[in-house]
């Protein structure tokens, strides 16, 4: 014998496995930007190689502060980022970030573009904007956000591989 469920018992259902609100997602700051978590992407040489429109071979990312209450603001928080741009040396720079209905938006200081990152799992994805560029130890950098550069998914990696120099 076949047993039908009806609609309104498929409404209950999933109000009963609704989470509460208590049970929502923590924010993107506190799940992702802990004090000590750098998240980081290395490309190795092979992937340059078969890669050659991308020029970005390193990219990291961590928050600016070391006490969480001090990196967060009313109006958002701060991470510090930096990348290696092949053949041309290292950058990095701070920007400004807030949370928004299309998710987490960062602007980059010096009016140097903008990125966004979303949670991918214990990884975290950068989404360059139209323009990055930021200054670096030979001037400025030239703008990275280009269609092979645009999209990195960075594994957490020891703090300490997010030094910037």
């Amino acid at each position: 014998m076949c047993k039908y469920v009806t609609l309104p018992a498929l409404a209950l259902a999933a109000l009963v496995t609704a989470p509460t609100p208590s049970e929502a997602a923590k924010p993107f700051f506190d799940q992702y930007l802990t004090p000590r978590t750098c998240y980081l992407r290395l490309y190795d040489v092979r992937h340059m190689r078969a890669n050659p429109q991308q020029t970005l071979s390193k990219f990291h990312v961590v928050a600016h502060e070391a006490d969480p209450l001090q990196a967060q603001r009313p109006n958002g928080y701060t991470v510090r980022f930096g990348y290696w741009i092949k053949n041309a040396g290292y950058y990095d720079g701070l920007a400004q970030c807030k949370t928004t209905s299309a998710g987490e938006v960062c602007s980059v200081e010096a009016d140097g573009g903008s990125f966004a990152l979303t949670g991918a799992g214990r990884q975290i994805k950068v989404t360059l904007g139209t323009r990055l560029g930021i200054e670096g130890n030979k001037g400025f950098s030239p703008n990275v956000a280009t269609d092979a550069n645009r999209t990195m998914l960075l594994p957490k990696a020891p703090r300490g591989s997010c030094q910037t120099r």
